[in-house]
């Protein structure tokens, strides 16, 4: 997995979600030292049984791990090279993930969503861990009505996004992740991929033949597909841009790859 999402009860009785929030974290943080702990010291006991030196690097960056942990801080917050970065994602570790702190609060708190999320700022880093609040009561109803009841049920809470909406986009922007559309008459299918990914390697997504055989891209945004809605009249607006294999695709970008194999 990528990321962590932690669903945090602030609408019972009994919520504590601020001791609850710690606790998870400190929970990772205690078992990935354990992890940690337990590797230094098989290396360390094989380097003095047979001279070998050669793991000493990765013995170094185990430890320089385990002093971030013994701080109480995430390994997430480490700044990794190339190479470190390959090694430690062998281990697995917890602290090394994002982590998307979602906050289920009761109904009669939606009025206060921003004061909510703002209390929880201090867990909050850009890009290693973001708030979310939601409704989990509210959600679970949307659930059950018709997609035409939906939009005036959201209204009349005063809710203009739905939080499994906003619990998405926050989970995408944490993992750099963005999506863009390929068309095929009347479907419509969305491909997830890394911000800065260039054409040729997206077209790839979709087949490997549009990879290795690609020649252009016909992208439209998605706002200008919306309103023109026809590759007919988006041609006639102007609005089709062609782009070559190193056009970093953006995100809600409608494309046509043009191939060849």
């Amino acid at each position: 997995m990528d990321a962590f999402l932690l669903v945090i009860d602030a609408f019972s009785d009994a919520a504590e979600p601020d001791r609850d929030i710690q606790n998870l974290m400190d929970e990772m943080i205690l078992i990935d030292q354990a992890m940690i702990e337990s590797n230094i010291d098989k290396r360390q006991r094989k380097m003095k049984l047979t001279g070998d030196k050669a793991e000493q690097r990765e013995l170094d960056l185990l430890k320089r791990c385990l002093g971030k942990l013994e701080e109480e801080r995430p390994l997430i917050d480490l700044d990794f090279g190339l190479e470190e970065s390959r090694i430690i994602r062998g281990y697995q570790l917890l602290t090394c993930k994002p982590v998307l702190i979602v906050i289920n609060v009761p109904e009669e708190a939606l009025a206060e969503v921003e004061s909510f999320a703002g209390r929880f700022q201090r867990f909050a880093e850009s890009g290693k861990r973001e708030i979310a609040v939601m409704c989990g009561k509210i959600e679970a109803e949307l659930v059950t009505l018709k997609e035409e009841e939906r939009a005036p049920f959201l209204e009349e809470l005063g809710i203009g996004t739905p939080a499994i909406d906003l619990v998405i986009r926050r989970s995408y922007a944490l993992l750099g992740l963005i999506s863009f559309f390929t068309t095929a008459g009347p479907e419509i299918r969305a491909w997830t991929i890394p911000g800065g990914t260039p054409a040729r390697r997206a077209a790839g997504v979709v087949h490997a033949d549009m990879e290795r055989g690609f020649i252009r891209a016909e992208v439209v945004s998605y706002d200008d597909f919306i309103e023109y809605r026809t590759p007919a009249a988006l041609k006639a607006a102007g609005k089709t841009r062609l782009e070559g294999k190193d056009y970093m695709i953006g995100d809600g970008d409608v494309i046509l790859f043009r191939f060849n194999v």
